[in-house]
């Protein structure tokens, strides 16, 4: 329902001219104020805060990235949280939030417009007082107007209320995608340690299977080996070196993975990573790892990924009220000024028309109206709107709940594989000490000549296999503890 009020302002032209801009001016800072007044106390809508830290396209704005030198476990995260395509994407995510916000809030400004327009009537036209008369005309008019909406049914502020929720839940959401770049990160930085220790144990092997083909190499000279037994030394030192390589083009993919992870710039300067001391990690680990897991269960609620979900659901709850907004009565003011001029085209009545000037001065005209609609019914778009909303929100409810039981579910998962993992390191170095004891009575037994080639070269296998089980247990629990860090303290990757 429509109910229009045009006001005639002849005699108030000069103080409208004055007044109006100021008033509508006036009414959009206040309505802007009031907006933000009724957001949530404890959220901010003052200033859109952008996401730091984060760039949208590829760069190298951090300080200490040169391809030649070794990186840091923190270097490498920040580089790759740099780098990666989904942080960037939920960057742009952030952004767009974040403009949505704006978006909302600069409803409370007024909408202003100008028009002109210019019309012939040839043959027949109307006069100034609408009869039709047998005279050519040309009339051109111009209006400038503005229009603001008074009251919205409090569908304004709903949606800067829910516009500033999932503005909040994006950049929870960039904080997660950071976490989960950490981690992905770690996993290829202790693989590629991993890797490059498992090489060294191989090359050391090489070493020590070198000595004793020089040790047989000089028993024969002497006559007391066969050339047989050379052979067979000879024999494991190849196989020893094919075992090398395989090591070196596995430390090659792994540090190719992290490569790829970080977009390394130029694959021709393989990356470097620091070598911290595994005695040093183990430690930090080990002291990770003995914290229980009460501070990781207290630390569950504030994970961004949750944080995420529970805006998520907050943004959808608001989000029935937007909706429900739609049965409220609105109420909106229109105000503008108008102008026109008309000319007689034919040549007998060209006399009767008045200057520009005298038209401009008599044809103007001010006008104020007020516009109240009343919502009766709509098709039911409104309570459309209503189930949709409530649609929603179960399922943003779901996702929080389902969201909450997964995280849980990871950080007593990781807390329970880190204490494995530390219980294996024991087992498996033990089974190393063990292996080195069984190898160093072969090798005496062998130098001896009570045991042949093939028995010295099983307990050197074994040895060897020992001592990357061992490798691979202490770089596990690493890892594993490292984990349990980030849900500890995930801000120190953000």
């Amino acid at each position: 329902m429509n109910l229009p009020i045009n006001i005639p302002m002849k005699q108030l032209n000069t103080r409208i001219r004055l007044l109006l801009p100021g008033a509508l001016v006036l009414y959009a800072l206040t309505g802007a104020s009031a907006a933000q007044a009724q957001a949530p106390a404890h959220q901010s809508t003052s200033a859109v805060a952008y996401p730091q830290g984060a760039t949208l396209l590829p760069g190298d704005s951090l300080g200490f990235f040169d391809p030649t030198r070794p990186l840091s476990l923190e270097q490498c995260i920040a580089l790759a949280r740099e780098r990666s395509l989904p942080v960037q994407q939920s960057v742009a995510d952030t952004l767009g939030s974040a403009l949505q916000l704006s978006r909302g809030k600069s409803a409370y400004l007024p909408s202003v417009d100008a028009g002109i327009s210019q019309s012939f009537d040839l043959g027949r036209s109307a006069d100034r007082t609408g009869v039709m008369q047998n005279r050519s005309s040309s009339s051109t008019s111009f209006s400038v107007g503005a229009s603001m909406e008074l009251f919205s049914g409090l569908r304004r502020p709903s949606q800067i209320k829910e516009a500033h929720l999932n503005h909040q839940a994006a950049r929870s959401a960039l904080n997660a995608q950071k976490e989960e770049v950490a981690r992905t990160t770690a996993g290829y930085y202790y693989n590629l340690l991993y890797k490059q220790s498992v090489t060294r144990l191989a090359a050391e092997q090489i070493t020590l299977t070198t000595a004793l083909a020089q040790q047989a190499e000089q028993m024969v000279a002497n006559g007391k080996w066969s050339d047989a037994k050379l052979a067979e030394v000879q024999a494991q030192l190849a196989s020893e070196q094919v075992a090398l390589v395989q090591a070196q083009n596995d430390q090659e993919l792994a540090g190719l993975q992290l490569m790829q992870l970080l977009q390394w710039p130029d694959y021709t300067h393989p990356i470097a990573i620091q070598t911290p001391s595994a005695d040093h990690l183990i430690q930090e680990a080990r002291a990770e790892a003995a914290r229980g897991y009460e501070p990781y269960a207290r630390a569950l609620p504030f994970n961004a990924a949750l944080q995420s979900a529970l805006l998520s659901k907050e943004s959808a709850l608001q989000a029935v009220s937007t909706a429900k907004s739609g049965y409220i009565p609105t109420l909106s003011m229109n105000a503008g000024y108008g102008n026109s001029y008309y000319y007689l085209m034919d040549k007998e009545y060209k006399g009767l028309n008045s200057s520009f000037a005298d038209q401009l001065n008599a044809n103007g005209r001010f006008y104020v109206g007020l516009s109240l609609r009343i919502p009766i019914f709509d098709a039911l778009q409104t309570a459309q709107s209503v189930r949709q909303a409530k649609l929603n929100l179960l399922a943003a409810d779901l996702r929080e709940r389902e969201t909450r039981l997964r995280l849980e579910s990871e950080a007593r998962t990781a807390y329970l594989n880190a204490q494995a993992a530390y219980r294996k390191i024991e087992a498996a170095q033990s089974a190393a000490r063990q292996a080195q004891v069984a190898y160093d009575y072969a090798q005496v037994s062998y130098t001896a000549g009570r045991i042949s080639t093939y028995d010295l070269s099983q307990a050197k296998t074994k040895l060897f296999q020992a001592q990357i089980e061992a490798l691979q247990a202490q770089y596990d629990f690493i890892y594993k503890s490292y984990l349990l860090r980030l849900y500890r303290e995930p801000d120190s990757v953000r």
